[in-house]
């Protein structure tokens, strides 16, 4: 299969409709980042798609950070892969976008990415940085009840104002530099879901959603927990996703391996599955050129 490409609306648009239909929810990423730049929210240029032989599935998104997501949906080959790889650095924007950018977050399915990073380092002259997560992926089903009791008096559900930007920056464990900034712009044109207390003087826990399509920023503060806040959340994000006919994009999150508590709260049903059957593994890699 010939590689394919796509940097436009109208190219976006294509490369969907042609996503094999066997293709299962451990590509919810892919679908949801092209539906976001098909909604014109990636500003132009910055934003590329390829399919590459062997079922690789990777994009480029030069935008609130630089995220090369990769992807396996066929029979895994390293020796594609490596191929694929010398294609995309040599042949298309994203060669020289590496190199420039400081750090690029390489993510997508753990064994994929495991080889994509050996490929940089060993063969490209990339090194890679200490921060590196494996998260589970899950997906919020449509018209899931999360939370079983109402908010305590006091408490009501709200949306993010660009002034929350700072607090929420802050309790993220992954906050870049420019974080707040990158709130602002998401919060002015993607869901987001927050509660108060206090008449709404005084936020209590909240929940973002980023150009990737990813559900994140998931936080309630300490004196606020014990209270159901996060399935109220997590609930609401989940309802604002799929109540956007502009976006109609799958609610998806990922939860940290080492973040226990989170994991157990997952409720049943929200696990996506890779073709082999097993719970859907994600890697995030921070690489960057070494110069």
């Amino acid at each position: 299969m010939a590689p394919k490409y796509a940097a436009s609306p109208a190219e976006f648009a294509s490369f969907l409709a042609e996503l094999p239909e066997d293709v299962g929810p451990e590509l919810t990423p892919l679908k949801s980042a092209l539906k976001i730049a098909l909604a014109g929210l990636i500003p132009e240029g910055h934003f590329e798609v390829w399919r590459l032989p062997g079922g690789y599935y990777c994009y480029l998104m030069d935008y609130l950070g630089t995220f090369l997501y990769c992807q396996n949906a066929g029979e895994r080959d390293e020796g594609l892969l490596a191929d694929g790889l010398d294609y995309l650095l040599q042949t298309t924007k994203m060669g020289s976008v590496l190199r420039e950018r400081e750090l690029v977050i390489l993510w997508g399915d753990a064994d994929t990415i495991e080889k994509l990073t050996t490929l940089l380092v060993s063969v490209h002259n990339y090194r890679t940085h200490s921060t590196v997560c494996l998260d589970a992926l899950f997906i919020i089903p449509n018209g899931c009840q999360l939370a079983e009791k109402s908010l305590p008096p006091g408490y009501f559900l709200d949306t993010l104002r660009a002034d929350d930007a700072e607090l929420v920056a802050a309790r993220w464990a992954y906050s870049a530099e420019d974080e707040p900034e990158r709130i602002r712009i998401r919060l002015s044109s993607l869901p987001s879901s927050c509660v108060r207390s206090c008449g709404g003087e005084q936020l209590a826990g909240w929940v973002t959603v980023d150009h990737r399509g990813m559900v994140q920023h998931l936080h309630v503060l300490p004196e606020h927990r014990g209270k159901g806040i996060r399935a109220h959340l997590m609930q609401d994000i989940a309802a604002k996703m799929y109540g956007n006919p502009g976006l109609a994009i799958l609610p998806y999150y990922c939860v940290d391996d080492r973040n226990s508590a989170m994991l157990r709260w997952v409720p049943n049903g929200h696990t996506v599955y890779g073709s082999d059957g097993k719970a859907q593994k994600i890697l995030f890699m921070p690489v960057s050129f070494d110069k």
